[in-house]
């Protein structure tokens, strides 16, 4: 494997894809300046085929332009935006890690999940920078109303560092000028979706805070919580099924937490907490296990292909020819495609969307903690094959009691057959006493 030259972009230089998705994707890159000075970004750019759909250009732009207001460590900053050679491109603050989601599957493989102060260090952030968004006002000094519509881990990136940003405002949109994107059409990942975006209602910020607390629900158990086998199933997962137990599942998780994320994820908007602020407020008081370098360590030991692409692009302004790896290409943070719904949940049709992950019914409790922030997983109870017996104890109860019915009326139609029989000859024994 050797080097290239790298891909000129204008004044910029491109280096490693990072991830690539449906609409775009996201390299390393450097800014190159007067006097051989370079400035180390990320640089997302819009697939040179759909710089011509004239619906795709207003989202990527309406995002840079959200963005652009924006000044707050928690969201990643947008530094640049144009468009060169026929492609769109957004600049963006270089973030050293990974996404959120992409660090909870990997340690999910390796049995292990967040500790309850990883979890909160994460939830911190991640609120604060919702609080700012829903609060930032505009040049007229009033509020924006600003929501995100899709807050999920695939959004939310974790750095070597033990930072956390909120990334990717594709589909936000300012409360006073649109309450859903049009008639029947909803965006966002469809397992995170809040109720009322299913029943086409205007959005406010709660929005937000129910797919924050299903986020922290991801964050405690390695699974998406609503996601089921098919469409129509998680649908209908979101509407009606609650959250699954996790004072059960994640015994180890302080009470106030539990509570918040209950009350974050009512299906009412109404009973959810008023502001990203009262969420944060209502969780337990930070430890001293709640640290940014405990989760910057984590990173670093379980997304060694990702630690070692950082350290080739601080190494080089050239791209490397390495391939990179195919965890690192998922689609997970790219401008997520309309849901279109016809009518209420039926019959729904799918232009583009995460496809979601089969729910499990089982998902092993914490048995011990660690100091790198984790916790050590159980390996899951014969609980299958309990299971198995169960049911074919039950399929043989049924095949004996279907049994029993059969020769029950086996029976009765024997006797009926032998009283047919035997009325023909009464009668005959009846003619001939006459």
């Amino acid at each position: 494997m050797g080097t290239s030259t790298g891909i000129p972009l204008g004044r910029y230089l491109l280096g490693e894809k990072l991830a690539s998705g449906g609409m775009g994707e996201v390299f390393v890159a450097v800014e190159r300046g007067e006097g051989g000075s370079e400035k180390p970004l990320a640089m997302k750019l819009l697939l040179r085929h759909l710089s011509d759909e004239p619906q795709v250009v207003k989202m990527f732009l309406d995002e840079a332009r959200l963005c652009a207001r924006m000044s707050h460590p928690n969201i990643v900053q947008i530094l640049d935006l144009g468009r060169e050679e026929g492609r769109y491109f957004l600049a963006m603050e270089l973030v050293r890690g990974v996404s959120l989601v992409h660090l909870v599957r990997v340690l999910a493989e390796q049995r292990r999940t967040l500790s309850a102060p990883m979890m909160l260090h994460v939830a911190r952030r991640l609120l604060d920078a919702l609080h700012y968004a829903h609060t930032l006002k505009g040049a007229d000094g009033k509020r924006l109303g600003l929501i995100h519509r899709d807050v999920t881990p695939h959004n939310i990136l974790v750095s070597m560092t033990g930072e956390v940003k909120l990334t990717d405002f594709g589909i936000a949109k300012v409360q006073a000028a649109v309450g859903q994107t049009r008639p029947g059409v909803v965006r966002g990942k469809i397992d995170y979706l809040a109720p009322e975006q299913l029943r086409f209602e205007r959005l406010d910020s709660r929005v937000d805070l129910f797919t924050a607390g299903l986020t922290l629900v991801f964050m405690a158990t390695g699974r998406s919580p609503f996601a089921r086998n098919s469409t129509q199933e998680t649908l209908k997962a979101v509407q009606n099924e609650p959250l699954p137990l996790l004072e059960v599942l994640r015994p180890d998780l302080p009470r106030p937490l539990l509570e918040a994320i209950t009350r974050a994820t009512e299906k009412d908007p109404s009973r959810r907490f008023p502001s990203a602020r009262a969420f944060r407020e209502a969780l337990p008081p930070p430890s001293a296990e709640e640290r940014a370098e405990v989760l910057g360590a984590l990173v670093r030991e379980v997304c060694p292909a990702v630690v070692a692409t950082f350290e080739r692009a601080s190494r080089t302004s050239k791209a490397v020819d390495t391939p990179v790896p195919a965890s690192l290409s998922e689609p997970e943070g790219g401008i997520t495609e309309p849901v279109q719904l016809a009518g209420t949940i039926t019959a729904p049709t799918v232009a583009k969307l995460d496809s979601p992950r089969p729910s499990a019914p089982y998902v092993p409790r914490p048995v011990e903690a660690r100091r790198d922030g984790t916790l050590a997983l159980d390996a899951p109870p014969p609980r299958s094959r309990r299971r198995q017996v169960w049911l074919a104890a039950a399929a043989l109860a049924l095949l004996v009691l279907i049994g029993l019915v059969v020769a029950v009326w086996m029976r009765g139609a024997g006797a009926r057959r032998q009283e047919e029989k035997a009325a023909p000859a009464q009668g005959r024994g009846a003619e001939a006493l006459r």
